[in-house]
């Protein structure tokens, strides 16, 4: 059961914790996203950010796109690499879960073979 939830210990919440991934972290490009990604010191804790584009206007296809991703993160937290800081940057509205799983098994995969 704990290994589905989506606790606050694995939100990134401060602005310098978004920056030190962004200046220190390694980029992968995506459909319509980027995930940047950065091994952290604390073991086994992996941490999602989520920044949206405000060129995707409405703040309903924002917040959507946003629960998705996190859903995904979710399901599939054991995907991503270990003691691991994520941020995805979205570019492109996301409207449905299989829209989601499409996009990002194929970059789960060059994430894990380039982080281990």
């Amino acid at each position: 059961m704990g290994r589905f939830t989506f606790k606050r210990s694995e939100k990134l919440h401060y602005k310098r914790d978004f920056e030190r991934v962004f200046e220190k972290g390694r980029r992968y490009r995506g459909n319509g996203f980027s995930v940047i990604l950065k091994k952290q010191e604390i073991p086994s804790l992996r941490r999602l950010g989520i920044v949206v584009s405000r060129k995707l206007k409405s703040a309903v296809k924002r917040n959507r796109s946003k629960r998705l991703i996190r859903e995904f993160f979710r399901l599939n937290k054991e995907s991503f690499p270990p003691s691991a800081d994520v941020i995805v940057i979205i570019y492109k509205p996301l409207s449905y879960y299989s829209e989601v799983e499409k996009r990002f098994n194929d970059l789960l995969i060059t994430i894990r073979r380039n982080e281990l």
